[in-house]
């Protein structure tokens, strides 16, 4: 019988970052590894690199069953819960049965990536695998560390393979360094996901690595129900295609799209709670002709953000909400220059978002953003439907990213603040140019008077604009 490391104390941790409560590492060498009926129970972990944790090495043989952690409290550990039949690295087969096993009533904080790490070879893997009343939070800011669960061939009945899956793509070979070739790697990890059986399977795609790839194709029909991808962002990718995934809760944003040409995303659900800040649905920059349809995005933050060297976008077709609309901007900020133009949003809904339309400028910049339009727009219980802020300082003038060509046509429905519309621009030719507003019908989803806001902002009167028209008759004063 293999020798078993036990740490039988009834609290763990302290300046020496014990990995505590292990089994294991067992099968090294080659080596037959045998134990059974190990219970561990009311037991406190404190700033550990792990709680809960049994390995083996690759290539040995045996089995491990009849392990149960019961009642376990977490003070800021890293992995809380692993199972790793890969020990120490992903390569040769692995003979170790590991079954019967049990996590059960574990509670606290977690500081790593992957709270739950359960990584488990064929073609067996781990059978038997129960985790119930598991309350794990994160011990970190959202934007740092994400609680992800990592299954790889796990049959467990909390995240089992008949209900939902969590791959990530490092595990299936991709390394992430912006040089090394990933295609292959992300097609087998789709490939997994995709076969995978159940109501939802989730792709995870590390937002901290730059993965390198070549043209790969994401197609279905999948086994699963649904196929979520934590975030993607893509450089240079020219005819970029996008369609038909699910992104779920990214700390940061979702699909960031740079210096592409000719670049498709449709029918995409990205989701976050609508409280995390900087989750952005969609980020685009640096690119031109470009079609975003059919999506439905909701966030903390920009369902879409139209940033700097941005040219020939088509948005329609989108549900937004809750987050902060569908933003032209920040541009100009740090005093740079910004170029934004022929950008057209048209037949989407906006549901208790902050903003619905909204272009925002940042003073001291240079540049322009002009010939932007929104069309045909439904509002449901939004705070602000129109805003434009170049964040003027009235008591000094300042260069301007020159706002112009803007149109705001068929806004109907309902907003909670009084300022509903509101154009805070700067002063002379560096303002609000040439903005239009026609057929816009808003109320308030509160019962209060809605007003318009205006200043400095220039254009063709609107008389029959609910809340009434502000902008000033001519192009600048």
């Amino acid at each position: 019988m293999e020798q078993v490391v036990l740490v039988a104390r009834e609290a763990f941790g302290g300046l020496a970052k014990k990995i505590v409560m292990l089994i294991g590492s067992l099968g090294k060498g080659g080596s037959v590894g045998i134990v059974e009926q190990i219970h561990v129970s009311h037991s406190n972990f404190t700033g550990t690199m792990n709680g809960a944790r049994i390995k083996t090495w690759q290539g040995g043989s045996g089995y491990v069953r009849g392990i149960s952690f019961q009642d376990i409290i977490l003070d800021e550990v890293q992995t809380a819960i692993a199972i790793d039949q890969f020990y120490p690295a992903l390569s040769k087969t692995q003979d170790i049965q590991v079954s019967d096993v049990s996590f059960i009533g574990v509670r606290g904080t977690s500081t790593a990536l992957n709270a739950i790490f359960l990584r488990c070879s064929g073609p067996k893997g781990c059978t038997n695998v129960i985790l119930n009343d598991i309350n794990i939070t994160s011990a970190m800011p959202i934007k740092e560390v994400i609680l992800a669960f990592f299954f790889l061939l796990c049959s467990t009945t909390y995240v089992p393979a008949q209900s939902s899956s969590v791959l990530h793509v490092t595990s299936f070979g991709a390394v992430g360094d912006g040089k090394t070739d990933d295609s292959q790697a992300f097609a087998k990890a789709w490939n997994a996901a995709c076969s995978a059986y159940g109501s939802t399977s989730y792709l995870f795609i590390d937002w901290r690595r730059t993965f390198l790839l070549k043209p790969v194709s994401f197609k279905g029909p999948c086994n699963s129900k649904n196929v979520h991808v934590r975030a993607l962002y893509f450089n240079a990718c020219n005819g970029l295609q996008l369609s038909g995934l699910s992104l779920h809760d990214n700390p940061r944003n979702h699909i960031g799209v740079n210096m592409c040409d000719g670049a498709v995303l449709s029918h995409l659900t990205i989701t976050a709670p609508g409280d995390s800040p900087n989750t952005d649905g969609i980020d685009i920059a640096n690119l031109k002709n470009m079609q975003i349809h059919n999506c439905i995005i909701s966030t903390g933050d920009d369902c879409i953000a139209i940033n700097n060297g941005t040219s020939n976008v088509n948005i329609s077709y989108i549900t937004c909400g809750p987050g902060h609309g569908i933003s032209v901007g920040s541009l100009g900020v740090g005093q740079s220059y910004a170029a934004v133009e022929d950008i057209h949003v048209s037949h989407s809904t906006f549901t208790e978002t902050m903003w619905a339309a909204r272009i925002k400028t940042w003073k001291r910049g240079s540049g322009y953003a002009r010939r932007i339009s929104y069309d045909d727009i439904i509002l449901k219980n939004v705070q602000r439907a129109i805003t434009i802020d170049q964040q003027y300082d009235p008591d000094i003038y300042e260069p301007l990213v020159e706002v112009s060509d803007v149109s705001f046509i068929g806004f109907h429905g309902s907003a909670t603040k009084a300022d509903a519309v509101s154009m805070t621009c700067g002063s002379g030719p560096r303002g609000c140019t040439d903005v239009v507003l026609r057929d816009v019908n808003i109320t308030s989803a509160v019962g209060m008077k809605l007003e318009a806001f205006c200043q400095n902002a220039h254009g063709p009167p609107c008389t029959s604009c609910k809340p009434q028209d502000c902008v000033n008759p001519g192009s600048y004063v």
